[in-house]
């Protein structure tokens, strides 16, 4: 008897060993069971975040390649904006040469028409005491006779052609 309750207590306790076992284990696995649950949603949300994250990266790769081509555009701009600056400066250098220029043919003009109303006031001069001195007899035909034709038509004919240069000149 002894023996048959030695197996039966050992019985008793290796059922309930194998129960506690038992419920440990079902205990476990539905930690396990929660655990994987909890990792497959963790899963679900990383994976999201990551989509994101690569969407967001996506689209900073594509601003900084946008950036990149703004900043490719703004040195040709910097570059063609430097050449027509140079160019402007150059065309002002040769605006003021001209200038310069103009200036000096301005005054060298204006000199020569000022000498130019100088002369014509003394030739007019000239000429208007010239043609005084012709309308007048020569006081040679004083003391020419006019009996002579030639003599007379050249004290008497001053005049005559006097008037046919002036219509001539008209």
């Amino acid at each position: 008897m002894q023996l048959t309750t030695l197996v039966v207590s050992m019985a008793g306790v290796s059922t309930l060993g194998l129960i506690f076992i038992l419920h440990w284990q079902h205990k476990e696995t539905e930690e396990m069971i929660k655990l994987a649950s909890y990792l497959a949603m963790k899963l679900r949300v990383t994976r999201n975040a990551l989509n994101e994250t690569q969407a967001a990266l996506e689209l900073l790769e594509d601003k900084a390649e946008e950036l990149k081509t703004l900043r490719w555009n703004q040195t040709n701009l910097k570059n063609k904006l430097a050449a027509q600056n140079e160019n402007l400066t150059h065309c002002h250098l040769e605006k003021q040469e001209l200038a310069g220029e103009l200036r000096a043919s301005l005054l060298k003009r204006s000199q020569i028409e000022a000498q130019l109303y100088k002369d014509r006031k003394l030739w007019t001069l000239e000429l208007n005491t010239l043609k005084e001195n012709m309308s007048e007899n020569s006081k040679m035909c004083n003391f020419v006779k006019m009996s002579v034709k030639k003599t007379m038509k050249l004290c008497t004919g001053i005049n005559k052609t006097d008037d046919s240069t002036q219509k001539k000149k008209i």
